[in-house]
């Protein structure tokens, strides 16, 4: 498959087509931009496929912070194991909570 990279900071009239050609030097495979409908405007984000990691690397560094139709784009690459880093600060979360003062004036 290639490398995922996610874009953001799309503005609402962003089609699948503009964007490909914006993506294309760095060897744009697909596009999906997400929409609140299926023929709606664009929500603001976006994934490119490109063929690797070097390409994908190179397009973040070219395009992040670029100016498309009035706004700054955010590109980049995808966090690796971000989910497990979300979920191991949740728990750390749960477990703190019962000792906050909140909690603590709540029991007596």
């Amino acid at each position: 498959m290639g490398e995922r990279i996610y874009v953001g900071g799309l503005g609402p009239d962003t089609t699948d087509e503009r964007l490909l050609e914006m993506f294309r030097p760095f060897g744009a495979q697909a596009v999906q931009v997400a929409r609140a409908a299926k023929d709606g405007p664009c929500t603001g984000s976006a994934e490119v496929v490109v063929g690797d990691r070097a390409q994908a690397e190179a397009a973040c560094r070219a395009l992040n912070g670029r100016e498309c139709s009035g706004r700054l784009l955010t590109v980049h690459l995808p966090a690796e194991r971000r989910w497990d880093v979300y979920r191991t600060r949740r728990r750390a979360g749960r477990q703190d909570r019962s000792d906050t003062p909140a909690t603590a004036e709540a029991r007596h």
